[in-house]
């Protein structure tokens, strides 16, 4: 067994959904001179679904570790099973826009509260199915061990070889760049690892759009944030390193499918009732098909 070296600090980051192409001189100079003086590979494969960190901390593909999609039918442990007491909720959602988002920053809120380290957002899966979901990855804190059960993770090593660590991506983070940043600056680690990642390049590039000025001015911001953390950590009398990665890409949408109506419209035909006989759920590119029967079973397969 290889023992893991602790005698220097390693800070590695997650850029999240940060593209190859999103590094040039003029956006990310920071990004752009440590890749020019250290190692640097790009356009490399990512594993496929969404689950990555999976992938990253265990070293194996979702056919190992079973985490493929981050959402999954799991009624019986859904975070948000509560919700079956307030059917009302599905009446305002998607109608009544400021109402919908302040009920669900109450959700995140209360969340966040009960399952810090597993926590998922209610983001805008409808109020009816929020109970029957569960999640795949972090349904243990990933970073916690055994979280994968017989596959071992980077954690699990670091447990057996007491090797420090601090924690600061999802969930923990929730999206909150500047408390990464913040705490990260702060770390009074003088060796281990520092585990960080930064989610504007995500979910503030979904709504600005790929290539426009939104997605350059989130880009350059995160590429300051690098330079805060490269200059703090260069004026300490340490030894660290600084390792990036982009875990996936993203696409502009270009063309709009209603899959929900189509599918709905094609099972209605033959006599099948949404939530009774199946469900259908909308993740990002994937579409999920939980049927309750035999025939739900048949019809849906013969349709994809």
């Amino acid at each position: 067994m290889s023992t893991v070296k602790n005698d220097k600090l390693s800070i590695f980051i997650i850029l999240d959904a940060f593209r190859w192409d999103y590094m040039n001189a003029e956006d990310t100079p920071t990004l752009t001179k440590l890749a020019e003086d250290g190692a640097y590979g790009h356009k490399l494969l990512s594993s496929s679904g969404f689950t990555q960190r999976s992938s990253i901390f265990t070293g194996t593909w979702p056919e190992t570790t079973r985490n493929f999609t981050m959402f999954i039918y799991k009624p019986e442990s859904s975070q948000y099973r509560y919700l079956r007491f307030f059917p009302f909720l599905k009446y305002f959602e998607f109608r009544v826009r400021k109402l919908d988002n302040l009920i669900r920053i109450i959700l995140t809120k209360i969340n966040r509260y009960f399952y810090r380290g597993r926590f998922f957002p209610p983001a805008y899966i409808p109020y009816e199915m929020l109970p029957l979901i569960g999640i795949s990855e972090d349904n243990i804190p990933i970073f916690k061990p055994r979280a994968f059960g017989d596959i071992e993770s980077l954690f699990d090593v670091f447990d057996r070889q007491d090797v420090k660590f601090e924690f600061l991506m999802h969930p923990l983070a929730a999206g909150n760049d500047d408390w990464v940043l913040k705490r990260l600056l702060a770390t009074p680690l003088k060796n281990g690892v520092i585990f960080a990642q930064f989610s504007d390049s995500d979910a503030g590039i979904h709504v600005a759009g790929v290539g426009s000025q939104g997605a350059k001015d989130i880009i350059r911001d995160i590429d300051n944030r690098l330079k805060q953390i490269c200059d703090e950590f260069d004026s300490r009398d340490q030894e660290y390193e600084l390792i990036l990665v982009g875990d996936h890409g993203m696409q502009n949408v270009q063309t709009r499918l209603d899959v929900h109506h189509h599918v709905s419209a094609a099972l209605a035909e033959k006599g099948l009732t949404f939530s009774k006989d199946y469900l259908i759920f909308l993740s990002s590119t994937l579409t999920h098909f939980w049927w309750f029967n035999d025939d739900a079973e048949c019809a849906i397969r013969e349709l994809v």
